[in-house]
């Protein structure tokens, strides 16, 4: 690039030219770019600032807004239009205490929050004023010291209202606000600080998960609509020092919560001092796979709404962040002034900026505590009872809208060890998004339930869709498939990836149909879009196969075949292509075919065939897909069968010395889906669960035996060792007690 400026013949075309005047001329650094050069100096509390100027109530309603009902003293937002003077003024102060990053006046100027001034329609004019007067101030210091570019970061609040918790304890499934609601108001908060001119947005002192992953829908939709993408900040406020959020997350499972979106950097402010809050920062900083940024409080307030920390004690303690490369970025929350942050700039000269860690190298799902799907995991138990299609009792529950008995249920389970809750309400006499919302509204309210990640299982979008609204953490969707066609398909994928969700996948055909010859294509089909989808998203998906092939007596039904696709990424050494088609070549018993175990063992070598010749394509490719069919019928050339397909499949997977189940949705082992059984057949070999325990009733013993359930119903049985974990086969379990 040429550089042409007047007055600078000497350095003329050269972009490292250090004089002011080809400073001026040329492109600024952004955020992005100059993160890793330095530790950036954000700016300290807006609050604590307005107060000193001890503005009256006609201050803050001015001639406009005089006619207005209720009190507006305490409404610092509307300062941008009725006192810009004053915000132009403490913007002025930080810059010229050292600041990089400036926060716009519009910590609360979205509609939930004006709702309580009766100024809900100002909500944009307030954030255009505020991103254009930091902005002004920002170029104006950056002019004056092209060296050192200023940033404006618009400041998104949390709200005073959450998605997560009820208003009222006698009423746990009561929401004040909805999803929709809480993420309409930010996208109108947003686009304004957007078009505005902010540098980034920035989602502060976040206390609830929901509300969060709600503004960031906001924020990606924001930038989608303005034409305009900026850096994604995130910032999180822990209410105790048990370092949880006010909605009981740890900082973990946050991070698990909010993983699906493109974050640029993530924190923590408010909360404690800087002391008190280092443990948490050590912590974050640990795992968090982003830039990471502290804005502490000056200690916590005294009996007086003070802040007794001076600047001289806090630069002590934030010192330790610096030293330790724990930060990127860093500022002051309530109580620091300018006096605080002056003190930063000698901290943050030739230190080292923080190195973000590494991604997770496994599936990571979230409740209001973290589980990680690690293949040394073996096994992940779901919990099926929370289920209309598979309990009786717990129908009879909801029907009855008894849903104290029903939390029971999913209690239960928790106690007896499922590591995800799947819930079910997919009934012909229940409304399923109002049974779906209220109960998912309940488990929130316990803690005990709630700490596990929640299965959403549905074959209704509708269901599904609202049930993720409800939800915190980072659970699972049960399912989607390509029986509505592939449009429908990519845009439930879409709107997927948005909640941040895993997901299983189904294929063509409603479950308990034969596939059909063209089983395989589609099934493969389904892992072609999936990473496509993935590729393009930069995220990746794995998609499950469990269904029956066969329906026709009481035996075949019981021979639950098991399709699983499991879709993951291989080092990408040569420019790999998509995935080869060789392997569609396979075509499964029809629905007519006699389904012995010779014929199961001929297909099984058929498909080992099948894959000795795609080794190479997979070599050169990017991605490899492993389908493997099991029969789990009684017999026990069929169980060997399975172990010998189990022993393949885990030989392969060392031989490519690649973890396989690295990304996957849920956890798949020995060719079974840990959380599916067969609904259709237990349903109606199923009891009244009059125990209420997970897997009691009369079980069948035919289901998955990884299902959280009563290990002692099933009697009889030969275990195998597969893996480092022991499971216990099944054909021949006899009924538990109801």
């Amino acid at each position: 690039m040429n550089f042409t400026v007047p007055g600078c013949s000497n350095h003329r075309g050269n972009p490292c030219c250090p004089c002011n005047s080809c400073l001026k001329n040329r492109p600024m650094a952004t955020l992005k770019q100059i993160i890793n050069e330095r530790v950036l100096i954000l700016d300290g509390a807006m609050g604590t600032m307005i107060q000193r100027y001890n503005l009256s109530e006609q201050d803050f309603r001015g001639e406009r807004f005089a006619g207005i009902p209720g009190q507006m003293k305490g409404n610092n937002d509307l300062l941008c239009l009725t006192r810009p003077d004053v915000i132009k003024d403490i913007h002025r102060k930080y810059l010229e205490a050292g600041a990089d990053i400036i926060e716009t006046n519009t910590f609360n100027a979205q509609r939930i929050s004006m709702a309580d001034y009766h100024m809900q329609d100002l909500c944009r004019e307030i954030n255009l004023a505020a991103a254009r007067l930091a902005r002004e101030l920002a170029d104006e210091y950056t002019a004056k010291t092209p060296r050192k570019p200023r940033f404006v970061a618009g400041s998104v609040g949390p709200t005073n209202k959450t998605c997560s918790m009820s208003p009222d304890v006698n009423n746990p499934a009561l929401r004040a606000l909805t999803y929709d609601e809480l993420a309409t108001a930010y996208q109108e908060q947003m686009e304004a600080l957007l078009e505005g001119g902010v540098d980034a947005l920035l989602i502060e002192t976040i206390f609830d998960s929901l509300n969060a992953k709600a503004a960031i829908y906001a924020a990606e939709t924001a930038m989608k609509k303005t034409g305009r993408e900026v850096p994604l900040m995130l910032s999180v406020t822990v209410s105790d020092i048990a370092g949880r959020t006010l909605s009981g997350q740890t900082l973990d499972a946050f991070l698990a919560s909010v993983q699906h979106a493109p974050i640029f950097s993530i924190g923590l402010n408010c909360s404690f001092g800087a002391k008190q809050l280092k443990p948490f920062l050590e912590g974050l900083a640990a795992r968090a796979p982003y830039y990471i940024s502290a804005y502490p409080n000056a200690c916590l307030p005294n009996s007086f709404g003070s802040y007794d920390e001076t600047p001289e004690k806090m630069a002590v303690h934030v010192k330790s962040f610096i030293d330790e490369g724990l930060v990127n970025i860093l500022g002051g929350c309530c109580g620091t002034t300018p006096a605080h942050i002056a003190k930063y700039p000698e901290l943050v000269k030739g230190a080292k900026p923080h190195i973000p860690a590494p991604k997770p190298g496994c599936l990571w799902l979230s409740g209001l505590e973290l589980l990680e799907v690690k293949p040394e995991n073996n096994f992940v138990n779901v919990g099926e009872r929370c289920n209309v299609a598979g309990s009786r009792k717990f129908l009879r529950l909801i029907k009855e809208e008894n849903y104290e008995e029903a939390l029971t249920i999913a209690r239960k389970q928790v106690e007896d060890g499922a590591q995800v809750i799947d819930i079910n309400m997919d009934d012909g006499m229940l409304d399923a998004v109002k049974e779906m919302t209220t109960f998912l509204n309940l488990i929130a309210s316990e803690p005990d339930i709630s700490r596990v990640p929640v299965m959403i299982d549905s074959s209704k979008w509708e269901v599904i869709e609202k049930g993720l609204m409800c939800v915190q953490g980072k659970s699972i969707v049960n399912s989607i498939s390509l029986k509505e066609g592939d449009e429908v398909f990519l845009q439930n994928v879409a709107a997927i990836q948005n909640q941040g969700v895993a997901v299983v996948g189904e294929g063509g055909g409603a479950a308990g149909k034969s596939g059909g010859a063209g089983r395989p294509r589609c099934v493969i089909h389904i892992g072609k879009i999936a990473v496509n989808i993935a590729c393009k998203a930069d995220r990746q998906i794995s998609v499950h196969r469990n269904t029956p092939l066969k329906k026709a007596s009481a035996l075949t039904r019981r021979s639950l075949y098991v399709k699983l696709l499991t879709v993951r990424q291989l080092p990408a050494d040569s420019g790999g292509e998509e995935l080869n088609d060789q392997r569609q070549h396979h075509q499964p018993p029809d629905e007519g075919a006699d389904h012995r175990p010779a014929a199961a063992v001929q297909a099984l070598h058929q498909r080992r065939a099948d894959t000795a010749r795609a080794d190479d394509a997979e070599r050169r490719g990017v991605f490899e897909v492993d389908v493997k069919a099991v029969d789990r019928s009684r017999d026990k050339a069929c169980r060997q069968l399975r172990q010998n397909a189990v022993a393949d499949f885990l030989e392969r997977r060392a031989a490519h010395g690649v973890q396989t189940f690295q990304n996957v949705g849920v956890q798949i082992f020995n060719g079974c889906n840990v959380h599916f059984g067969d609904h259709a057949d237990r349903a109606d070999g199923l009891g009244d669960d009059t125990a209420g325990r997970a897997g009691s009733g009369n079980a069948n013993p035919h289901q998955c035996p990884h299902q959280t359930g009563n290990g002692a119903d099933q009697q009889d049985q030969q275990p195998e060792q597969v893996g480092n974990g022991l499971r216990h086969d099944v054909g021949r379990g006899q009924k538990g007690k109801g």
